[in-house]
């Protein structure tokens, strides 16, 4: 009965338990069985930010351009991160943030695709101009 049990915790949690690397391919095996699926797997930190650069935007007054480049280094293929950017001050205080989502910076593909093992994804991303107090920028990946 425990065996049972814990089966059905397992089947009922699987998208939880398959995101820590112990569990997912026991996960696996009873979803071969079981006919189910498991959400992919997710490594924020194997995401890098290879390249960037803010620039004011060419076409809209009070308005930056955001490119930047980010690689895939996990060993598998992972759906693609919100991409948070924070703009700081001298003292490294936010001084504005915004988050997109994948749907507004892969233009053209599909927001539901897999970011492949070993890839790049060039992002452009239209910001506000937070003005002369924003003098340094990161991101972060959710």
């Amino acid at each position: 009965m425990m065996v049972a049990l814990g089966g059905q915790y397992a089947y009922f949690h699987r998208d939880q338990l398959a995101l820590q690397a112990q569990w997912r391919p026991y996960l696996e095996m009873m979803c071969e069985i079981a006919e189910c699926d498991l959400p992919p797997r997710r490594e924020l930190t194997a995401i890098d930010l290879t390249d960037h650069a803010v620039q004011s935007h060419p076409q809209r007054d009070g308005a930056l351009l955001i490119t930047a480049t980010l690689l895939n280094g996990a060993e598998f293929p992972q759906p693609f991160p919100d991409v948070e950017v924070v703009m700081m001050d001298i003292e490294q205080r936010p001084v504005a943030s915004r988050r997109f989502v994948p749907a507004e910076y892969l233009a053209g593909r599909n927001p539901d695709s897999l970011f492949a093992a070993g890839q790049e994804a060039h992002l452009l991303l239209e910001v506000v101009d937070p003005g002369s107090q924003a003098v340094s920028f990161e991101f972060d990946f959710r």
